[in-house]
C-alpha cells in the first residue's frame, strides 16, 4: 500500500506538474505546442504544430487536461487533422474554433429554426412502436443537418449515438470546419477582440438523440 502526504502534494511546485495554473503556460513537444486560453470563461487548451505550418483554418481547442496530456505522451506527429482524427476515432471531445468577424444581426436567431424534440407527455406515458418509428424518422432528418458533426465533437455516449448513424466514413468529413449552421446557431466564444465559432448541439438536441420525452 502506497501512503501519500497530501499536505506535501498541496505545498508541490505548480512549474512540476503536467498542467500547471499559470495562465501564460506553454509546452513545448517534439512536434506540438500545448497553450493556455481563456474564451468566454471557458477553459481550453490550444494544440498547434511546432514547425510545420498549420494548413487548417480552425484551432484545435481541448477542454480536457487529460486529453491534453495524452496529446503529449503520444507521438501523433504535428498535422492538426491527424491528431483530430485520432481524437474524433476514439470518441474524445474537442473543439474546432474558427475566428471570424460577423455582424452582430447574423448571430443567434430564435432557436426555435432548428429544435428537434420528441415533445411533451402527460404522465403516465407508455411508448409504442410508432413513438420509436417518428422517432427514427426525426432522427435520421436531424443527422442529414451539417451542425450534425458536433456530435462527433461532443465525445462520450452522443459520439457513440452519432457514429451508429452516419458511420466512420462520416469522420473525415468533420475536419473539413464547421458548418455553415455554426455561425447562426452553434457556440460563440470571446477573447479580446477575437471572436470564434464552433458547432455545437443544444441541450434539448442532445436530450432528443438519448430518445428523452419530457413529462408533466
Amino acid at each position: 500500500m502506497l501512503l501519500v502526504n497530501l499536505k506535501e502534494f498541496d505545498s508541490s511546485s505548480p512549474d512540476v506538474w503536467d498542467l500547471g495554473p499559470n495562465l501564460s503556460l506553454q509546452i513545448l513537444h517534439a512536434y506540438i505546442r500545448v497553450s493556455y486560453a481563456e474564451l468566454s470563461q471557458h477553459q481550453f487548451f490550444i494544440i498547434e504544430p511546432c514547425q510545420s505550418p498549420n494548413h487548417v483554418v480552425w484551432t484545435l481547442a481541448i477542454p480536457d487536461p487529460v486529453t491534453t496530456v495524452m496529446c503529449l505522451q503520444h507521438n501523433w506527429g504535428s498535422d492538426m487533422k491527424e491528431i483530430m482524427l485520432t481524437l474524433i476515432q476514439r470518441g474524445i471531445a474537442f473543439r474546432t474554433l474558427q475566428c471570424m468577424t460577423v455582424m452582430p444581426n447574423l448571430q443567434h436567431p430564435p432557436l426555435e429554426l432548428r429544435t428537434h424534440t420528441l415533445g411533451h407527455r402527460q404522465s403516465p406515458f407508455h411508448a409504442i412502436y410508432m413513438d420509436y418509428v417518428i422517432y427514427k424518422q426525426i432522427y435520421h432528418e436531424f443527422m442529414n443537418w451539417p451542425q450534425a458533426r458536433a456530435a462527433f465533437l461532443h465525445g462520450g455516449l452522443i459520439w457513440r449515438l452519432a457514429l451508429h448513424s452516419l458511420g466512420f466514413n462520416y469522420l473525415s468529413s468533420v475536419l473539413d470546419g464547421i458548418s455553415p449552421e455554426a455561425v447562426p446557431f452553434g457556440l460563440l466564444l470571446y477573447s479580446n477582440d477575437q471572436t470564434y465559432y464552433d458547432d455545437e448541439l443544444l441541450e434539448e438536441e442532445i436530450n432528443f438523440m438519448c430518445r428523452t420525452y419530457y413529462m408533466h
